[in-house]
């Protein structure tokens, strides 16, 4: 008996009876020979009532149901062949490959010149390996095709012959020149053409096309669930969180949707959620027990979970049970270990799918991907390189072959622990600090964590954001994210670069060099919110002003119930936050983890979980074994952070105004805001600017004091001291502005205008280690400012370090300096004692530029002399240290 799966609403049960009646009827009619024109012309009636009634069961997942039917019809001689394609559709869902094979030759013969049923062929066989019949389903199609005219095509055979044309190699954009693009002129609410497009982008890496294909025909079929799962894949790499809420109204709609499943569970692999994802899995192996790709993320799972390599491999093997040289079983296994950062295993997997069927190009494109985080850039460069010679119109490869072609003229600087590869300007401007940053990261954290390097760390730094993504994450986007590590590989946003936004490239390095070493002590086996929360833990360890303090903002967070994120749930914080601020508030907790569980717990102990994690135990049993159980960690990590968010500035009255219930522009309605609450640090920031807007300085500083005495370890912008130092400008205060400004300097890494303002009080002061210092904050975070180079060349002149003076103008000038006269003649000036030769090199250049330049011609003549010239550093002036006097 079948049974129907009775919706709330009693639709199944009304279509049920459809299907049954049509069912009594077609057989009535297979008997009744006596009536053959009116019994032709009954059957397709028959067909066009219940064709669409199992077209809807098909996309609910009935499979069982839809076979068993479409068997029944053709059984009775219902004469459309899109019967079979339903039998086929759904014998492939339950993984019945016997049946799948036999129906698939019974169909050919049966309508050998129905190009939808002969495609349909192709497919099912195709997806057992069955090449030589796959390719003979083609030939008919081709012939069956011969014996069409033009005018006698519909739409969906304009669709169908597109398909077989790729499937026989034809040129991508001719197909859809020729066969997509007229089938959607004749019928542009064509289901099939929005499917054979959308999937046709995909295949090219162009997510954005498939993205809108898919969209497209949504428009036309809202409730379709295959353009909904390919409208999921399309988001899968650039959008999780919309990816997600496709893939799960896909099962909504169809709980048994293989693909829409199996697309959850790797977002829940990759989100570290393995129960989930296992659960997915289970859903599809009860329909079809032999799915290659769900035993696959089983041997995933198995690998990641505990590292269980006999489970692992016994899944694979199940995988390849339908089809023993399926190269998606290993393809599939390399996609998803390269996302949990297993690139060795990943490769292993991906070379194996290339062996079993070197045109597969996803594993080649994959592997291409897993190569470059290893730092096999050769080897990675050649096979992008194969990839678009068999596939032009591959997006994601044409574009490794534009970076290629970019970092061809990058500056690669080699030394025995590291390999810098950045833009020349680049590697002239920072490129020796970046070197000294990771020599200091690698004798400082290498010895901290127990890792002695056994191979360079490959560090390269992007000059724009949509190269760092290519290279970072093989397709555009990553917007806001300044650097990434795969292990021993960082890449980086160049500071010069729009993307780096102003951020403090120096700790950004820091960060990515910590991840180096953690992710290498624990073989890439650790969780995400512990790699960040690290990181992130070192960076302030390492400079009070890096990392990240408790805000404001934060405070808030740690105390909704709703944002505190429990330690055992914290990756998945990073990889579906809510928001940016959600995702920012990741890495602070995270880090506050760390911090807690090192005080808490000892360095001894908290390195003891890192060595479990590279032995293969999972995180919540490295926990137990080292510290105390996952809930106990929970319950008191929660206790400890809420605490510090209540003592954090305890006599400051925290509450702000709901949201448009205030006006600030409104000056009285914030002085009877802050009247009832005299220590609110919302209204107290309201009244400072306003009252700085309106010149009155002295008023200003007074709440600018009050703010600092109520949250002196403000982190924000707008914190009291950066207020206070607006106040004591205007009031020509420059000794007090500059002690606001280093307060505000020392705690935040990235307070560039409080630099470059210390910069010119410290320069005016002679206050030359000052200066200094401001310098060195301001080049963190944009080294191509021109600016701190001509102060450092001052200050460091001023204390008689000539060599320090002469890199700074060294820098001047490849940055291009407004006064390239007056830097040619200084380099030459400071140069003379030690390099005659380029010295005079310079003095030269800044005579072509100023022919009339005295103290030039001076120099020069004293340069020309063959007594050696050994002169004091002259004493600069007290103006504009480090400059001649000005050309005529």
């Amino acid at each position: 008996m079948l049974r129907l799966r009775v919706t709330g609403n009693g639709c199944a049960s009304r279509r049920w009876s459809v299907l049954w009646w049509g069912m009594v009827a077609g057989g009535f009619l297979a008997s009744s020979a006596w009536l053959p024109a009116q019994t032709l012309d009954l059957k397709r009636v028959f067909d066009e009532r219940n064709l669409p009634p199992v077209r809807v069961l098909i996309q609910e997942g009935e499979y069982q149901q839809v076979a068993r039917l479409s068997e029944l019809y053709i059984q009775n001689g219902a004469p459309s062949p899109e019967w079979w394609v339903l039998r086929l559709e759904a014998l492939r869902a339950l993984g019945r490959k016997d049946d799948v094979l036999r129906v698939a030759k019974e169909a050919a013969l049966a309508h050998g010149n129905d190009l939808k049923t002969l495609m349909a062929c192709h497919d099912a066989v195709l997806a057992y390996g069955q090449k030589d019949a796959a390719t003979g389903y083609l030939q008919q199609v081709n012939a069956a095709a011969k014996k069409q005219t033009a005018s006698q095509r519909t739409a969906l055979d304009l669709v169908v012959l597109g398909r077989a044309a790729l499937a026989a190699g034809a040129d991508p954009q001719k197909v859809v020149a020729q066969f997509y693009a007229p089938a959607k002129k004749k019928d542009r609410t064509l289901l099939e053409a929005y499917l054979a497009g959308g999937e046709l982008a995909l295949q090219k890496s162009d997510f954005a096309k498939a993205a809108d294909e898919f969209r497209a025909g949504l428009k036309e079929h809202s409730q379709n669930n295959d353009l909904r799962y390919g409208l999921a894949r399309a988001f899968q790499s650039s959008d999780r969180k919309q990816s997600l809420t496709l893939a799960q109204q896909v099962v909504e709609s169809n709980p048994s949707h293989a693909g829409a499943l199996l697309l959850l569970a790797e977002h829940s692999i990759g989100a570290e959620q393995f129960a989930e994802a296992d659960k997915a899995l289970d859903a599809v192996t009860s329909v079809n027990e032999d799915h290659p790709e769900a035993w696959a993320m089983r041997s995933v799972l198995a690998t990641l979970v505990s590292n269980r390599e006999k489970e692992a491999a016994s899944a694979r093997k199940q995988a390849l049970e339908a089809w023993a040289q399926n190269p998606e079983v290993d393809y599939v296994i390399g996609r998803c270990l390269s996302r949990a950062y297993r690139f060795q295993e990943a490769s292993d997997h991906l070379r194996e799918a290339v062996k079993m069927d070197p045109g597969h190009l996803e594993a080649k494109l994959q592997l291409c991907h897993a190569l470059f985080r290893l730092g096999r850039e050769d080897e990675a460069w050649k096979l992008g390189e194969e990839i678009r010679k068999a596939d032009a119109y591959n997006v994601q490869a044409y574009n490794i072959g534009l970076l290629e072609a970019e970092m061809k003229g990058f500056a690669v600087r080699t030394e025995p622990d590291f390999v810098l590869k950045m833009p020349t300007r680049d590697s002239a401007i920072y490129g020796d600090r970046a070197l000294q940053l990771l020599r200091e990261a690698k004798e400082v954290l290498c010895a901290r964590y127990g890792l002695v390097l056994d191979h360079p760390v490959l560090v390269e730094f992007f000059p724009s954001q949509q190269d760092f993504a290519i290279r970072t994450f093989g397709n555009l986007g990553g917007q806001g994210i300044l650097g990434a590590c795969f292990g021993t590989v960082v890449t980086m946003n160049s500071p010069g670069s729009v993307a780096a936004n102003r951020s403090n490239w120096e700790s950004t390095l820091w960060h990515e060099f910590c991840h180096v070493v953690t992710l290498t002590v624990t073989r890439n086996r650790m969780p995400r919110w512990l790699s960040e929360g690290i990181s992130v833990y070192e960076e302030q360890r390492r400079d009070p002003a890096w990392g990240m303090r408790m805000s404001g903002t934060y405070r808030k967070m740690v105390l909704d119930d709703k944002t505190f994120t429990p330690l055992s749930k914290m990756s998945g914080a990073f990889l579906n936050p809510e928001s940016s601020d959600h995702l920012m508030f990741a890495y602070f907790e995270a880090a506050q983890a760390v911090d807690w569980m090192i005080a808490t717990y000892g360095e001894t102990k908290f390195q003891g979980v890192l060595k479990d994690l590279a032995e293969g135990r999972r995180i919540n049993e490295a926990l137990d074994r080292n510290m105390a159980s996952v809930q106990k960690l929970d319950a008191t990590f929660a206790v400890h952070l809420k605490g510090k968010a209540q003592q954090l500035a305890p006599r400051a009255d925290w509450t702000e105004p709901e949201k448009d219930a205030l006006d600030v522009r409104d000056a009285s309605a914030v002085g009877a805001w802050l009247k009832d609450r005299p220590n609110n640090l919302w209204g107290l920031r309201q009244a400072t600017r306003r009252l700085l807007a309106g010149e009155r300085w002295t008023e200003a500083l007074e709440v600018a004091r009050k703010l600092i005495t109520l949250f002196p370890e403000d982190p924000e912008p707008t914190n009291g001291y950066q207020l206070a130092a607006q106040a004591y400008r205007g009031l020509k205060q420059p000794q007090e502005e500059a002690a606001m400004l280093r307060e505000w300097m020392g705690r935040t890494a990235d307070a560039s205008q409080a630099s470059l303002r210390l910069i010119e009080l410290e320069t005016e002061a002679r206050q030359w280690p000052g200066v200094l210092l401001a310098v060195k904050r301001l080049l963190a975070i944009d080294p191509f400012l021109k600016r701190p180079h001509e102060a450092m060349a001052a200050a460091c002149e001023a204390q008689g370090d000539r060599e320090g003076a002469v890199v700074a103008l060294k820098h001047l000038m490849t940055l291009g300096p407004d006064n390239p006269v007056q830097v040619n003649f200084a380099l030459a000036r400071l140069l003379q004692p030690t390099d005659a030769r380029a010295a005079r090199l310079h003095v030269l250049d800044a005579l072509a530029e100023a022919p009339r330049f005295r103290a030039g011609h001076e120099l020069l003549l004293k340069l020309q002399s063959p007594a050696p010239v050994s002169t004091p550093v002259p004493t600069p002036p007290p103006a504009g240290a480090g400059t001649p006097p000005p050309a005529p």
